[in-house]
């Protein structure tokens, strides 16, 4: 380090008071309460949902079926329709690849469509 370089950092250091930020907490201000939150405990909201309008028991749905379905019908339509534009390309290249990326983008995306389906029938007891 230069000679001036080094003066000017003793200077400033030398002169700095590291305590300052240990004071008395005293000294430092608490938080006010926002008057967002006054405001949000008039309003009606706050009393929060009655207890008989929460339901008790959610009845079983066909989601897991749905996602199976939609899963496997859109995974292998993705994959045909992948591996019928791998092949219809130009040049030789091996195209398992594309199938099985076809398969899982279409797995995914169906089995999530057809999971929000089922969930909308409910199950009957047999």
């Amino acid at each position: 380090m230069s000679r001036p370089l080094l003066c000017w950092f003793i200077l400033f250091t030398w002169h700095t008071q590291a305590a300052v930020a240990q004071r008395a907490q005293a000294l430092i201000e608490p938080p006010r309460p926002s008057p967002v939150r006054a405001a949000f405990t008039r309003s009606p909201l706050a009393g929060g949902i009655a207890g008989d309008s929460a339901q008790d028991d959610i009845p079983p749905t066909r989601w897991k079926e749905g996602a199976l379905i939609g899963g496997l019908m859109a995974g292998v339509g993705l994959a045909s329709f992948f591996g019928a534009l791998c092949r219809g390309s130009e040049g030789s290249q091996d195209c398992s690849g594309t199938f099985a990326a076809g398969f899982v983008l279409g797995a995914v995306l169906g089995g999530t469509i057809g999971a929000l389906i089922g969930g909308q029938i409910p199950k009957e007891d047999q």
